[in-house]
């Protein structure tokens, strides 16, 4: 296509609907039948759950084709047949296999494993994510000039707060946890940083 504007070929399909347009009552109202009386859900989640698992899969990818990683020749190799990523498919499925491993022994067995460190891992991880909006949120404020003040600084403020917020909560409702999960993240990042490869050119 030599086209200024090129496109793919396309083709309309038409859904059938049950003609009902409850929105978020019909949602939730599913949600408590399904709860109660284990009727089917409006959205059941297997569309997320696939993409999630995806995610997983391809983020080795992501990180050997910048060159970084461990063996990032070996990582981010296309397999010819399927076009995917199957050295990193693999080794995402692993990392998550051990991330359940972890889980369920730190969280569902009737004796911990790992002692001070079998923390909640569904749910702490928010701490440090809401921790990296920060500088994010605070960068966007120094940089983004051409927003209006609202969305420069008003909206940027009230987000630092929540993440804020998000924080403290997590950290009154796991307490000593969370020094235990930090102490692993942080651990795990300086194991990392020898496999880093920073190729921006100064």
């Amino acid at each position: 296509n030599t086209g200024p504007f090129g496109s793919v070929k396309t083709h309309k399909v038409e859904i059938e609907t049950d003609g009902k347009n409850e929105q978020h009552v019909g949602v939730l109202n599913a949600w408590a039948g399904a709860i109660l009386r284990g009727e089917s859900l409006v959205a059941p989640g297997e569309e997320g759950i696939n993409g999630l698992m995806l995610a997983t899969t391809r983020s080795v990818y992501s990180i050997s084709a910048r060159g970084n990683g461990i063996k990032p020749r070996m990582f981010k190799q296309i397999d010819a047949e399927t076009n995917m990523p199957t050295n990193s498919a693999v080794m995402g499925v692993s990392l998550s296999m051990l991330w359940l491993l972890f889980f369920y022994g730190a969280n569902l067995s009737p004796v911990a494993w790992f002692g001070k460190f079998a923390f909640d891992s569904s749910e702490l991880p928010i701490i440090t994510i809401y921790a990296l909006y920060i500088p994010i949120l605070i960068m966007m404020m120094k940089k983004e000039k051409g927003l209006n003040p609202i969305n420069r600084f008003v909206f940027p403020t009230v987000c630092i707060l929540l993440c804020i917020f998000m924080m403290y909560a997590t950290v009154m409702s796991h307490k000593m946890g969370v020094v235990w999960y930090l102490i692993a993240f942080a651990a795990i990042m300086l194991l990392s940083i020898p496999f880093y490869k920073n190729k921006e050119k100064k």
